[in-house]
């Protein structure tokens, strides 16, 4: 990833957690005769198929399956709109109703190797010469305890404070250059949500408290300050190790936020969309998010795009981390090699592979553009070492960029940050009890910080972590 400055060792990546935890069921079989169709050709089916909602991307995907079987005549391609949901996906795992290709974020990674539900792509991936160029920790993330991958990256980002400009201008928050003033450390970031809290009467700062988005943005202010939340013992077993003088530092920085600087949006209530609405529409100066959110930004709440900027994520006492995420492509454990080399097919054909197809560049890009979308001039973290085609994306997007990257530079730079993965078992359960904690600190003035970190450490132990198989 050499155009971006984020440092690419990866750590708490998961896979030592594979070996610890017992193979769940597999995905049960794919329904069809040896994968192929009555026809006789080789089916394919396509997860993450526009909706038809979505008329103009819909109409860009069809003409796309209808070129791409007219190329491959031996190859059905089958839409599915299925899009992953963490309430949905380990119960159509398990009844085999996954699509051939399905999508699932970073977090899945090693979630889908112990179901069973991901076919082995190792062999394929050396074949299609894409572990030369395809960043190296992200194999890591991606593959078991022997080295065998499971999955192929699609995208990837890093968190960083997503800013109102317009807000940040209004108090005053301007550097010489009329860039707004990204904060570097997050007291910094609490003494400008108070100014501008302030000099506006907006929220300067907007925290999730539910649904375990709350704990998972938490997650990046905690590591910052020098928290640990589980470690593996030498006998496989996992203990929580959150209920630090650190962790108590973290949630009193929450704690000022709220009642010593009143900074806060005045809704302790927010789940994930809430928590996208609060910036979207002006409620609030900054949130810790990724530039893929950006868009959601503008196509779903109307924001203006030049009022979005984006910077690294601050650092914090004792560290200056970001939280990796992303997009995985997986494929059903159950297909035939033959389904597998005709998925590869479609992925490269998708310019999911290093080789772009420019052309194919050029219309999704002018999708983006004509639907209001941002358009940045490369991908602000590029999943390839491979400078050719960073040059091509360049070269393809330039009529099309939309935006002014001075207000993305400081995140595309990213100066020393370290990017982490999320914890590496129970991350769900763990965001769950730390939402519980949050709403504790936001709603409660006399909160007792050490006693409320020690109830959440002992939850988390007794029931989660000693309850894994």
């Amino acid at each position: 990833m050499k155009k971006t400055g984020f440092m690419m060792k990866i750590v708490a990546i998961a896979a030592a957690a594979a070996i610890m935890i017992g193979m769940l069921s597999g995905c049960g079989s794919s329904g069809k005769n040896n994968g192929r169709n009555s026809d006789g050709k080789i089916v394919v089916e396509v997860g993450n198929w526009p909706h038809e909602t979505d008329e103009a991307t819909l109409n860009l995907w069809t003409q796309y399956e209808q070129d791409f079987e007219s190329a491959h005549p031996d190859i059905d391609i089958v839409p599915n709109t299925y899009v992953y949901d963490v309430k949905t996906f380990a119960t159509k795992s398990a009844a085999g109703q996954l699509p051939d290709i399905y999508r699932v974020p970073f977090s899945e990674a090693q979630s889908i190797i112990r179901r069973g539900c991901a076919a082995d792509i190792t062999d394929k991936m050396k074949e299609a010469g894409l572990l030369d160029s395809l960043n190296k920790d992200l194999i890591d993330m991606t593959s078991d305890e022997n080295g065998r991958i499971y999955s192929l990256p699609q995208t990837a980002y890093a968190q960083g404070v997503m800013i109102n400009k317009d807000l940040f201008k209004q108090a005053g928050l301007v550097n010489d250059d009329g860039t707004v003033k990204v904060p570097k450390t997050f007291e910094e970031l609490a003494e400008y949500a108070a100014q501008i809290k302030e000099k506006t009467g907006v929220a300067g700062f907007a925290m999730p408290t539910t649904n375990n988005v709350g704990g998972w943005i938490l997650l990046n202010v905690a590591w910052n300050y020098g928290v640990e939340f589980e470690k593996m013992n030498d006998d496989g077993k996992w203990t929580a190790t959150f209920d630090t003088p650190e962790f108590h530092d973290t949630l009193q920085w929450l704690y000022d936020l709220r009642w010593n600087k009143g900074a806060l949006a005045d809704n302790t209530v927010i789940d994930g969309s809430a928590y996208t609405e609060t910036f979207g529409t002006g409620q609030a100066a900054m949130i810790l998010r990724a530039t893929t959110d950006c868009n959601t930004m503008v196509t779903r709440y109307g924001m203006n795009k030049d009022v979005i900027a984006m910077g690294e994520m601050p650092e914090g006492p004792k560290a200056h981390y970001s939280q990796l995420g992303g997009q995985l492509y997986a494929l059903k454990s159950t297909l035939t090699d033959e389904q597998i080399d005709a998925a590869f097919e479609w992925l490269k054909f998708m310019n999911v592979t290093p080789e772009l197809d420019e052309q194919k560049e050029t219309e999704l890009r002018k999708l983006d553009f004509d639907q209001g979308r941002i358009v940045w001039p490369y991908d602000l973290f590029s999943i390839w070492d491979d400078d050719a085609r960073t040059e091509n994306v360049k070269k393809v997007r330039e009529p099309f960029v939309n935006i002014d990257m001075k207000d993305y530079q400081n995140y595309a730079d990213a100066e020393g940050i370290t990017l982490r993965a999320e914890p590496e078992v129970c991350a769900q359960e763990l965001y769950s009890v730390l939402d519980g904690v949050i709403q504790e600190v936001l709603t409660n003035k006399d909160v007792d910080i050490p006693a409320i970190s020690k109830k959440a450490q002992d939850d988390f132990q007794v029931n989660h972590l000693d309850k894994m198989d």
